[in-house]
């Protein structure tokens, strides 16, 4: 297991830089500096092995079609009705070649069919927020714009504070869960902020929050996500049934597994889970470096709303991977990249 020498406890104190947002390459860069960061997602996506859709499409597409397969850990080689052979031999067969190519192609229908449901319900729960604050083209986050804990520039984000802002969305006809979760705050006197953009400059990082709630120092975060599955903690997959004509489809029985995340990662099982608690635990320890405290309570400082098809969603409390995420940024700044901030400068506290 990775071991990290560095105490996490000693955190660092960001700076505020000059940090631009470009929508439609969703890409942050210095303004200063053209150094372009890296995003919140891309980074925790460097720590799990990628997908070998090559090697997984063709032994998909045979067993699909009946064949007797046992799989190679390498992910070279599948054996065939007894027969052991190359990946590319089997790719250099013309019909194994086009069976192989069909799967795949049926693999990206269904991503981008779910992805389009995803931005569909991102998108409403974004733009209901927006349009309470008269700001459908969500203008707001054009700009990178300081929120200190002295004060907040309400003109140049989506904060929601009242009833009243609450009510302005369609959350309550909608989603009545969701704007119940959110009239909690309210009535305890938190902020509500909308696709709240946060960075570190010291680790050349930025992302964006779906929900951040403030109080003073405050802080807990509310993420959105709306895979069509039960989220899972543990890695694995459900079981596939053989139908009468050959073919398998996806049953209900789930196959443990003890895949891990890489290096310094490795404590953790790969999972749709993990990734997301990842995801909200580099968002909170950005707020930390910025001077923000987690509030915890209950264990509700980091939550995820789960939305499903024909179900109603559901809440998720989220683990603080605080020494998780450490030592995965620690791990990243010293893999090679430039930084651009070596000398810190202890500033206010600040987001964007």
């Amino acid at each position: 297991m990775y071991i990290e020498e560095k105490n996490q406890d000693k955190m660092i104190k960001e700076t505020k830089i000059n940090l631009l947002f470009d929508e439609p390459t969703h890409t942050y860069t210095n303004g200063d500096t053209g150094d372009i960061f890296t995003s919140a997602t891309t980074i925790i996506g460097e720590y799990k092995d990628k997908f070998n859709t090559r090697y997984w499409g063709m032994y998909t597409a045979l067993k699909n079609k009946g064949f007797r397969l046992r799989m190679d850990k390498a992910e070279i080689y599948i054996t065939v009705n007894n027969i052991k052979q190359h990946i590319n031999t089997l790719y250099s067969n013309p019909m194994y070649a086009k069976l192989a190519e069909r799967t795949k192609e049926d693999w990206t229908n269904k991503t981008d069919r779910a992805n389009k449901r995803g931005n569909k319900i991102h998108d409403y729960l974004e733009d209901s927020i927006n349009e309470s604050r008269g700001d459908a083209k969500a203008t707001h986050n054009s700009l990178i714009n300081p929120l200190s804990v002295e004060g907040r520039n309400d003109d140049e984000l989506v904060i929601i504070k009242t009833v009243h802002d609450l009510d302005a969305t369609n959350l309550k006809d909608t989603y009545p869960m969701i704007y119940d979760k959110l009239l909690f705050y309210i009535k305890r006197d938190w902020t509500i902020i909308a696709e709240k953009r946060i960075y570190s400059s010291h680790y050349m990082i930025a992302g964006m929050i779906d929900v951040l709630i403030v109080k003073g120092k405050k802080f807990r975060i509310l993420d959105w996500k709306s895979n069509k599955d039960e989220m899972m903690f543990e890695s694995g997959y459900y079981k596939k049934i053989k139908q009468e004509d050959g073919s398998f489809i996806r049953g209900t029985e789930w196959i443990r597994r003890d895949d891990r995340m890489r290096v310094p990662l490795n404590n953790l099982q790969v999972c749709k889970g993990t990734i997301y608690s990842l995801q909200l635990s580099l968002y909170a320890y950005l707020m930390e470096m910025w001077g923000y405290v987690l509030d915890n309570t209950n264990n509700e400082g980091l939550e995820i709303c789960h939305i499903r098809p024909h179900r109603k969603p559901i809440m998720i409390k989220i683990k603080y991977h605080k020494q998780d995420i450490f030592n995965m940024l620690e791990h990243h700044r010293n893999s090679g990249f430039n930084n651009i901030n070596d000398e810190v400068k202890e500033t206010g506290f600040g987001i964007f």
